[in-house]
């Protein structure tokens, strides 16, 4: 998990969005939740060393979707949620390769709302999260933004997008780190593990990546397990029969209205 943190911090950094990680450290704690906080990610334990990889890049993501561009994520997730799926499906291509990525993309994020007739999934992307509850809330967050991001991208060109998006990522400042920040954290450690009631959680503090120079790593895709939570998704390549996500993003611990926050 903590180089799993890392290649995110340093991937995120330097690729997309490409505005050095903001703030001073980050933290990861491997407990029960699948949830983001400013410098802080809480995951969910699976048997899965890839699936963890997965939700621990997109909780990262979060760190400037919403946390450093100051988004109202509880009113409009389709600006938060939408830009960290997005973000989840390119460094996914990075680790897995594009057509492994791409399928667990679409299974898990495309394919539950195209094949759902239910009249919740014709809901506007703007509809305010407070009218929205279940597949119609965890499908405009997340699947529907996210391609409607993709889409630009695609249509405009990486440079042409990427140059469109920045001011409004940095409020102007790009690729500047936050004053008082002299460099970007560049090596997580683990800090310590605790046990308690038959359980484990790992907590580990990302302390400094240097933003630049990062290479795109290209890793060999991690063995998975039957008790993943999708592993049909990250175990192979050929996509399986569309399934609904989980209401918040991949799987969560909530019951409110959320998808992998």
């Amino acid at each position: 998990m903590v180089e799993f943190g890392r290649h995110a911090l340093e991937w995120l950094s330097a690729n997309w969005p490409g505005v050095p990680y903001p703030f001073s450290k980050t933290t990861v704690v491997q407990g029960y939740a699948d949830m983001e906080y400013p410098m802080m990610v809480n995951d969910n334990t699976t048997d899965d060393p890839t699936f963890s990889r997965f939700v621990v890049e997109h909780e990262i993501a979060h760190s400037w979707f919403p946390f450093y561009m100051g988004i109202n994520e509880s009113r409009y997730p389709f600006m938060d949620e939408g830009w960290a799926t997005t973000l989840e499906l390119l460094i996914g291509r990075a680790d897995l390769g594009v057509d492994r990525a791409d399928n667990a993309y679409k299974e898990f994020r495309i394919n539950p709302y195209t094949y759902d007739p239910a009249q919740e999934e014709d809901l506007p992307i703007i509809t305010p999260a407070d009218a929205m509850k279940g597949v119609g809330y965890g499908n405009n967050a997340y699947g529907k933004a996210s391609i409607g991001y993709l889409a630009m991208k695609d249509l405009l060109g990486d440079a042409q997008f990427k140059s469109a998006c920045t001011p409004t990522w940095t409020g102007g400042t790009a690729n500047t780190l936050s004053p008082g920040i002299s460099s970007i954290p560049s090596m997580m450690s683990p800090v310590r593990t605790s046990t308690g009631s038959g359980t484990t959680g790992t907590l580990a503090t990302a302390t400094s990546i240097s933003p630049s120079p990062v290479q795109t790593a290209t890793r060999s895709p991690s063995p998975t397990s039957a008790a993943s939570p999708c592993p049909s998704i990250w175990s192979s390549t050929t996509p399986t029969a569309p399934r609904r996500p989980a209401t918040r993003h991949p799987p969560s611990g909530r019951t409110t209205p959320k998808t992998p926050s």
